[in-house]
């Protein structure tokens, strides 16, 4: 991923737009509030397998973005695994930025 996604990222966030953390994350899939879910690349295998499945039953799109240490510098945290955006227009613009961009 590139500057430009972390960016736009970062920007959601501050939006109020993202929601940080699996188990915030896994609450608003099964709501059906999530626009996209961003997932580390360094994510362990459960929690790829269980974010995948997850999306794929209720037809949300997973971006696979950098490691947890890039997520979590773009969102202001240490680390961060799975983060989910909540804002059609911001997952929008992430896939533009992750398509182009990487």
């Amino acid at each position: 991923m590139n500057d430009k996604f972390y960016g736009m990222l970062g920007l959601a966030m501050r939006a109020g737009a993202v929601l940080v953390g699996e188990g915030k994350a896994a609450e608003a899939l099964r709501r059906g509030k999530v626009s996209v879910l961003v997932l580390a690349k360094d994510a362990s295998e459960n929690t790829q397998k269980k974010f995948k499945n997850l999306c794929n039953s209720r037809n949300v799109p997973v971006l696979e973005a950098g490691e947890r240490n890039c997520l979590g510098k773009a969102l202001g945290r240490e680390f961060v695994v799975t983060a989910a955006v909540t804002d059609e227009n911001f997952s929008k613009q992430l896939f533009v930025l992750a398509e182009f961009g990487s």
